[in-house]
């Protein structure tokens, strides 16, 4: 053989043993490269897909942003994690942040569903720590994690598919929630159009989905995204408000795909779909078969156990149905506005699950947002009541054996036993949650009396907290049924031995009960001021401080005008659940 022919000969094995290298690399071996070595070597290769890293941004409740690394590597949490800082000229300087992640493994197993999966495939996942201040912004958005075998997964451009909304501290209204507003639902079932009231700045666009036709797709906050994805149920987690002001209470339910339920859009074809759209996380709404849907999809990058970046969409669905589990009426929805409120803060989810009024916890809301809505009037604003008591002046000291007290600003003001003094039995009606919160937090109460139904006796009055030892007089024994927030007055005081001021009784929902006198200036609404015979009484109470300070800009007999004019009609806060 001719020496370059052996020359040749020896190069070719060299290129082969490379090529062998590399192909047993690949498949996340390491190898040293030498004949004697790649038996042994290739045994070790295994048939199970190779591993696969996933970053999303979110927001912790206190306002830091984080990473969340989703992966099908165990060892990926003991990497060394570095932020990749551009110094200019294409340099980056690789500085630490491993400190800035849990130093725990976060053993919560996932699913995802993404186009570069064969099937829905399981997750690990780790996050940086709540009280990490890494902020990955401008050009410092990338993250690379370093093994211990010196292999390298390198995410770029982190921000490019991961919006935030800006952090402010307004639970109600924060990066957590979505306030959806849309025109209503056209013909094909898809939203005309789609935005999020809460949100000063993100993105609309529109798309066609196929068959389904013109869709809005909202971009949303990456934090949305990634609670999304845990495809669970969220019960009483949002409301929508209709176009004739009536509400309902909603929870989300996940669909899931399977083979029996394969009419529900949106699951296949996602490259087809979606595949037009820029990287980042996106809501449309849809309604199907009388189902409202609301599809979330997120369109990020897979980078694989090789550093090669995929492409890889995700797509989760919810049903939204009433509080009840019932479907939403959908023909409220057609062609009709509608706003759509959910929130994904466990916080948040508490404050509306405990929440007796819907409507009422819209407006707290909208006053989060710094968006309160317009008022119709003054009065009947949710945290006002109009008590109406029959009473009349007694002089022998015994009070009479039931005392009623309706709140006329109720359609339907049923009657709540509040407590009993000796053979005296006092019954109030329903009155606003937040009348009653507000009484809770000890804000101002104040108003005005229409005393024996005549407006010449009408005076402002300020509601003034007993002593204990009167609320407490073992003659007064309370009802503590739970579950309704309730008040009724007391006309000639409840100890007229020894007081004859006029009472209010507030409950709360848990039966506990506060005690005020009615203060007129700086005396007292007495027993003596009562007409002989029964005659009707009513007081005007309100926490609201823009309602107190009306009261002082006109006659009281031209508020009692104006209160009587009224369409009660057409408030939200007092119409019956």
């Amino acid at each position: 053989m001719a020496i370059q022919d052996l020359i040749n000969e020896v190069n070719s094995i060299q290129s082969k043993k490379q090529a062998i290298k590399e192909a047993i690399t690949a498949k996340g071996v390491t190898s040293e490269g030498k004949l004697s070595k790649f038996a042994d070597e290739i045994k070790q290769i295994t048939t199970k897909e190779p591993d696969w890293y996933i970053v999303n941004k979110f927001r912790y409740d206190n306002g830091n942003e984080a990473l969340y690394v989703r992966t099908s590597d165990k060892t990926a949490v003991y990497a060394d994690k570095y932020q990749m800082v551009e110094i200019g000229g294409g340099v980056t300087r690789s500085n630490s942040i491993s400190n800035s992640f849990n130093s725990y493994y976060n053993d919560d197993l996932g699913i995802t569903n993404g186009t570069y999966f064969p099937r829905e495939t399981a997750y690990r996942s780790f996050t940086t720590k709540d009280s990490s201040s890494v902020v990955f912004d401008g050009h410092n958005d990338n993250l690379k994690l370093t093994f211990n075998n010196g292999k390298d997964i390198v995410f770029n451009d982190v921000n490019a598919y991961n919006w935030l909304k800006g952090y402010r501290n307004q639970p109600l209204a924060d990066f957590n929630t979505l306030y959806l507003k849309s025109d209503g639902i056209n013909n094909e079932g898809t939203a005309k159009t789609l935005k999020d009231f809460l949100a000063s700045s993100n993105e609309t666009r529109m798309s066609t989905l196929g068959e389904y036709g013109q869709n809005p797709l909202l971009l949303i906050d990456s934090s949305i995204m990634i609670q999304a994805m845990n495809l669970r149920k969220m019960p009483k987690t949002g409301f929508i408000y209709y176009s004739d002001k009536t509400v309902d209470a909603v929870s989300l339910i996940p669909v899931l795909y399977t083979n029996t339920n394969s009419d529900i859009p949106f699951y296949e074809n996602k490259e087809q779909l979606y595949g037009n759209l820029s990287p980042g996380n996106y809501i449309h709404l849809y309604v199907n078969n009388s189902f409202l849907l609301i599809v979330f999809v997120s369109i990020n990058f897979v980078v694989d156990s090789n550093n090669q970046k995929h492409k890889n969409i995700e797509v989760y669905i919810y049903n939204i149905v009433k509080e009840n589990k019932n479907n939403i009426d959908f023909f409220k929805l057609i062609d009709k506005p509608f706003e759509l409120y959910l929130t994904f803060s466990n916080k948040t989810q508490q404050q509306l699950q405990q929440a007796s009024n819907t409507k009422v916890f819209r407006n707290k809301v909208l006053e989060a947002n710094g968006t309160p809505e317009a008022r119709a009037s003054n009065f009947l604003t949710g945290s006002d009541a109009l008590l109406e008591v029959s009473a009349s002046k007694i002089t022998n000291g015994r009070l009479p054996v039931r005392n009623t007290t309706a709140n006329l600003f109720k359609k339907n003001s049923r009657a709540d036993n509040i407590f009993r003094y000796q053979t005296s039995i006092f019954e109030g009606g329903y009155i606003a949650t937040s009348l009653v919160e507000d009484i809770r937090l000890n804000k101002k109460i104040a108003g005005f009396i229409h005393l024996n139904d005549d407006s010449n006796t009408m005076f402002p009055i300020e509601l003034e907290k007993v002593p204990d030892e009167i609320k407490n007089n073992p003659k007064i024994s309370y009802y503590r049924q739970y579950g309704y927030f309730s008040s009724c007055i007391a006309p000639n005081g409840i100890l007229p031995e020894r007081n004859n001021k006029m009472m209010v009784f507030v409950k709360d929902i848990q039966g506990d009960i506060t005690c005020f006198y009615v203060k007129k200036g700086n005396d007292y609404i007495t027993n003596d001021m009562l007409s002989t015979n029964p005659k009707n009484t009513q007081l005007y109470i309100t926490s609201d401080t823009e309602s107190q300070q009306y009261l002082t800009t006109k006659p009281l007999s031209n508020i009692w005008t104006e209160i009587n004019s009224l369409n009660k009609d057409d408030f939200e806060a007092y119409s019956e659940e």
